[in-house]
């Protein structure tokens, strides 16, 4: 038997087979919960005017918004500027400044408003280091702490491992200079190249700093890398990017390029040229 097509008894169908629509405005969310009270006060917006540290460097804290009060962490391989930097905003503190020295006291900056903790030798466990920096603080006042290097100032532990401490270590600073409102630099190497680089002490220690900045150099060696980064061919070009900023202030992700200034007593911050292949433009042109 032959069944001819008949649009009414189609649309039929498909409306007797369509699910019924509630709108969202019928809807009604009904939860069990234990809770009496709606917690209403989380509904509150987040603040953008937090409170941040003036390093009193303009293009720093044009781009960066200055620093968190915190942890914040100058990451890097060895070379590319990470204690240059820290010494620069050290010496730029209206105030005091507590620069923990762990590796060598002739990289110990030379300013009046800089005060010196010599930890090269003599080292204790990092939980009695950490204790000792507190009652340092307690008795200094200051409005900036420098550790170089957080990493060997975290060091001494009674396990196999000397960097296995490193993280625990980081997350209580962390969290006792942010209830100070103080902010603290703590500069620390890499492990490992390429897909494998981390800080030392392991990825987990870039949770514990309200910021992180990565240090990077580069050698230039072709006319393009020349022109891009504006630095003589056989010359290094030094960089500088903001990977985390918890509270969101800063110029994130973006690279910049670092050169000092006025007998590096300041610095300027510099984004890449856009590079233009000249040649393709020319040809461009004779096809038109």
């Amino acid at each position: 038997m032959i069944k001819y097509y008949n649009p009414e008894e189609q649309q039929e169908q498909e409306q007797q087979t369509q699910q019924p629509t509630t709108k969202s405005s019928d809807k009604k969310i009904n939860f069990q919960t234990s809770i009496t009270q709606t917690p209403l006060w989380r509904l509150k917006p987040i603040p953008t005017n937090i409170p941040r540290y003036n390093t009193n460097l303009k293009a720093f804290d044009k781009e960066f918004r200055g620093l968190t009060y915190g942890l914040t962490i100058f990451i890097g391989q060895e070379g590319t500027g990470k204690s240059k930097l820290a010494k620069l905003i050290a010496s730029k503190t209206k105030g005091k400044c507590l620069y923990v020295i762990c590796e060598s006291i002739i990289d110990a900056p030379k300013s009046n408003n800089v005060l010196i903790a010599n930890y090269t030798r003599n080292l204790p466990l990092w939980q009695k280091a950490l204790q000792e920096l507190y009652a340092l603080c307690n008795h200094i006042q200051p409005d900036l702490v420098v550790i170089d290097s957080i990493t060997e100032f975290l060091s001494n532990t009674t396990k196999a491992v000397s960097e296995a401490d490193i993280r625990p270590g980081a997350f209580e600073i962390s969290k006792a200079f942010e209830e100070q409102k103080l902010p603290v630099i703590g500069i620390s190497e890499v492990r490992g190249t390429g897909y494998n680089e981390a800080p030392a002490g392991g990825k987990a220690i870039s949770h514990a700093g309200h910021m992180i900045f990565q240090f990077t150099k580069r050698l230039i060696e072709t006319p393009w890398e020349e022109e891009r980064y504006e630095t003589p061919i056989g010359n290094y070009a030094w960089f500088i990017t903001c990977i985390k900023d918890k509270q969101g202030q800063a110029n994130q992700g973006k690279q910049f390029r670092i050169t000092y200034t006025h007998n590096e007593q300041d610095i300027e911050l510099h984004t890449a040229k856009q590079h233009v292949n000249k040649n393709t433009n020319n040809e461009q042109q004779e096809v038109e």
